[in-house]
């Protein structure tokens, strides 16, 4: 049971980071609004296998995992609760860009340094290498985070400037 949990909850949190990618962009998450849905409905399902499968083997998880996975389980609410925020905001005529985007990246970059965490943890690396290669994935995901939304800003403002030339290709 554990195992199918597992399989599950990593599923969940590849198809959350898949579509997060893909709705970075408020124009394309309006236009394919189907995206969002599946991000959202991703990220609930990555909640709730997690705990599913904290919970099937409990007595067999260290004291320290004890402590670990209720704190992540907070962490996927919160970053249920900015997937909710940024699907608010696209609901406006005139989305608040660089807060939605930001909602979108938070999940992205936490998404992300999970799966650097459990890369690392699974191939049995040092606490110092786990910690080093989390900050290291928090660090590259808000950089490229940041860097797409100055290129859409920018796109945007050049669009205002110029109206009817549409998006220039990057």
């Amino acid at each position: 049971m554990w195992l199918l949990l597992i399989t599950l909850h990593a599923a969940a949190g590849l198809g959350s980071f898949a579509s997060g990618i893909y709705i970075l962009s408020p124009r394309r998450a309006k236009r394919h609004v189907g995206f969002l849905y599946f991000y959202l409905a991703a990220l609930v399902g990555l909640l709730i296998f997690m705990v599913s499968a904290t919970a099937s083997h409990w007595q067999e998880i260290s004291q320290a995992e004890k402590v670990i996975f209720p704190g992540l389980a907070v962490l996927a609410i919160y970053m249920l609760y900015r997937g909710q925020h940024a699907y608010r905001l696209l609901r406006h005529q005139s989305v608040n860009t660089s807060v939605y985007m930001s909602d979108i990246g938070f999940t992205l970059i936490s998404l992300f340094n999970g799966f650097v965490i459990v890369l690392a943890i699974d191939l049995k690396a040092p606490v110092w290498v786990v910690i080093a290669g989390a900050i290291i994935a928090a660090l590259i995901g808000s950089q490229l985070v940041e860097r797409a939304k100055t290129r859409f800003l920018g796109a945007l403002q050049c669009l205002r400037a110029n109206p009817g030339k549409g998006f220039a290709k990057p």
